[in-house]
């Protein structure tokens, strides 16, 4: 019965042996000869990193970047020692060259009320970023008075105040106490808002103020205030 479903003739099973024969033959073509895995190549122009090779003890080696260009400090393969595979090249000239320049201390202190940015910057220790800031606080006061007054710039450290003086003869821009507005009065440094509008209120109550004491008597003024804000004061 089985002959009846699984029955050949002979050409079909001289079709079927020739075909078992190949697949045989291909299977162990693939034993015998194995595949070999694709060798990656690497552009001598590029910066890609090369496969790694193996030595002939078994053992690896760390491969470095490829680097063909004739720049400072590239990495380079040395026949003679694998280890030194890292080897800077000279640049044509021995001159160092620092990346920040170097500033050398002023013969005499910089007036903090003349000084421009260029005479800021030229200063150790002080930028761009902090001569800016320098300049912006220096109007927003209408001047200094005296060299401690660096140290209220945020951040700004103590060592930068032995470069500096503060000269009697300049005349710096008072405030007009009698005479500017709450919002003009607020723009001070020393004043915030509920100090300004304190003043606001006594002028409207009591007219013109003739003096600091007048001041004094607001619970919005420590003596700390008023002994800081009392130079910029012009009660005329």
């Amino acid at each position: 019965m089985l002959r009846d479903y699984f029955y050949f003739n002979r050409q079909d099973r001289t079709a079927a042996i020739i075909l078992l024969a190949v697949i045989v033959a291909c299977h162990t073509a693939r034993v015998i000869f194995p595949k070999k895995a694709p060798v990656m190549e690497v552009d001598a122009d590029s910066l890609e990193w090369a496969p790694a090779r193996q030595k002939t003890d078994s053992t690896f080696f760390r491969q470095y970047p490829v680097n063909t260009r004739k720049t400072p400090g590239t990495y380079q393969k040395s026949p003679a020692k694998r280890e030194q595979a890292y080897e800077p090249q000279k640049t044509r000239d021995s001159v160092f060259i620092p990346r920040y320049q170097i500033k050398e201390a002023p013969k005499e202190k910089v007036d903090l009320n003349n000084a421009d940015s260029l005479t800021l910057v030229s200063l150790p220790g002080i930028g761009a970023w902090t001569a800016r800031r320098i300049m912006t606080y220096r109007n927003e006061l209408g001047g200094f008075v005296r060299d401690s007054q660096l140290l209220e710039i945020e951040d700004i450290p103590d060592s930068l105040i032995r470069w500096f003086k503060v000269s009697d003869s300049v005349a710096f821009r008072k405030i007009s106490i009698n005479d500017e507005s709450l919002n003009e009065l607020r723009r001070h440094p020393y004043l915030n808002f509920y100090q300004a509008k304190a003043i606001v209120e006594l002028r409207r109550e009591y007219g013109r103020i003739k003096g600091p004491g007048q001041l004094s008597l607001l619970e919005e003024f420590s003596d700390r205030d008023l002994e800081r804000l009392e130079p910029y004061l012009d009660f005329e």
